[in-house]
């Protein structure tokens, strides 16, 4: 009896690390096929705040694009999103789309409003409303700010808050 209970034990303990180690595996293999994805902006549509599905590819192909991953409750978010509004002069040489899962539009205008963000001309709020922005780009993290070059591939990932002077250098060296 003690035989059949250390095989079946073995057994369990076999199949259990069998069953870790080829959830680590497909891991790594997605997260190596979710950055060699985002090297190049893709055809990926989102909601717009008046229900309206863009491309982010489509934007003004002249242009650099910045995607800025965040949430209005976001303490980062909001210092990034301020100095957004401060610098829409200096950034209006980009497409600025902003993608945030959060879903209630009222606070999501509210964040837009408070930083000066509805008057610059460039810029496009986008909803993440069934988090496709995890399955694309694969970082969750906010604030995330993704920076794209006139050809659609990208120059710099920052996972987390970034002075703006970085962002302009990052989009003046292109």
């Amino acid at each position: 009896m003690r035989l059949i209970i250390r095989v079946g034990l073995g057994l369990l303990i076999i199949s259990v690390s069998i069953w870790l180690l080829g959830s680590i595996i497909k891991g790594a293999e997605h997260k190596k096929k979710i950055e060699q994805s985002i090297l190049t902006l893709n055809h990926y549509a989102f909601q717009t705040l008046d229900g309206r599905y863009l491309y982010l590819d489509e934007f003004n192909p002249r242009q650099q694009t910045l995607i800025f991953y965040f949430h209005p409750e976001c303490e980062h978010c909001q210092y990034e999103a301020k100095e957004f509004g401060k610098h829409a002069a200096e950034l209006a040489s980009a497409n600025m789309l902003l993608i945030t899962p959060d879903d209630s539009i009222s606070r999501i205008e509210a964040f837009a409003f408070n930083n000066n963000l509805l008057a610059v001309d460039n810029l496009t709020i986008f909803l993440d409303q069934n988090n496709c922005f995890k399955t694309y780009f694969g970082s969750v993290i906010v604030p995330s700010i993704l920076i794209y070059n006139v050809d659609k591939k990208l120059i710099r990932h920052f996972k987390g808050e970034i002075k703006m002077e970085t962002i302009f250098k990052m989009l003046q060296a292109q």
